[in-house]
């Protein structure tokens, strides 16, 4: 039986002990005479195992052994051994067992009974990498060869020092891209200022994509940019909702501080932020 098959067993027999725990009609002799059974083939079982186990296993070994112990349990105390039990009788009854004859005054065999429960225990199997000594002989170790010293190389003859090459500074198209989208940005924020009735706009509903969290990410980055240049404010309202207003004066911009907005947004903010401000089509 390979590993597979003695992992089906324990499932097996675990549905077993299962319905005989719910069943209630089964007499305790017969429910013990079928944990007696199933004990001595789980035995069986680990004694053909070659003492080679793996976790699942030893896991299915260990749940099954606790289960029929649980079924043991209840059906002793429905049985009434619980009360019926002398622990100075028992000890006697072993004692009187373990004896080479019971008829004679001989005290108990302490070495017999060692070695007998010793049969019954089964060791952990050890796992030893090194099955004897190493015997090198000289011959098989690797020659160590000393490295040579390295030898100093002449240097080489320092050549003409030449100026490098002056090149025209050529135009940043970085910074002409970001400037063409901040004007994009700027032209649609007033737009839809305009269409508000020269209202200040709801600054989530301005940036939010009710169905890409990308394009989000990227509106609120491009707003950022006005609020830097100064082309456009942001404020609360009497009811502290964040909007934003386009600037009427462009003038002084230049010479105005600059202000960075910072913010940040989780997938999952994004998600309750489209659903509070019922934002069903994307304004930029």
């Amino acid at each position: 039986m390979d590993e597979f098959d003695r992992v089906a067993y324990y499932s097996e027999r675990l549905d077993v002990c299962k319905n005989i725990r719910d069943s209630e009609d089964m007499p305790p002799d017969e429910c013990m005479q079928k944990m007696g059974r199933m004990i001595d083939e789980m035995q069986g079982l680990s004694d053909n195992a070659e003492k080679r186990y793996t976790s699942s296993e030893l896991c299915a070994d260990f749940t099954l052994a606790n289960e029929i112990g649980k079924i043991i349990k209840d059906r002793c105390l429905d049985a009434g051994c619980a009360q019926s039990f002398n622990l100075q009788e028992f000890e006697q009854n072993i004692i009187n067992y373990f004896r080479k004859d019971d008829e004679s005054d001989e005290s108990l065999d302490l070495a017999r009974f060692g070695q007998l429960g010793r049969a019954m225990l089964r060791p952990v199997p050890g796992h030893y990498s090194l099955m004897g000594h190493l015997s090198v002989e000289a011959n098989d170790l690797p020659k160590i060869t000393q490295r040579k010293p390295r030898q100093a190389r002449p240097k080489d003859a320092i050549a003409e020092l030449k100026a490098p090459i002056k090149l025209e500074k050529a135009p940043d198209k970085e910074e002409e891209g970001i400037d063409r989208i901040i004007q994009q940005t700027s032209k649609t924020l007033r737009k839809a200022y305009i269409k508000n009735d020269r209202n200040p706009i709801s600054y989530f509903n301005f940036v939010l994509h009710p169905t890409e969290f990308s394009k989000t990410v990227q509106n609120i980055f491009r707003v950022s940019f006005l609020i830097r240049d100064g082309l456009a404010r942001m404020e609360k309202d009497e009811h502290g909702i964040l909007t934003i207003t386009p600037e009427k004066n462009a003038e002084g911009i230049e010479s105005a501080p600059k202000k960075q907005m910072i913010s940040s947004l989780s997938v999952k903010e994004w998600r309750e932020l489209v659903r509070v401000y019922g934002v069903t089509e994307p304004m930029m």
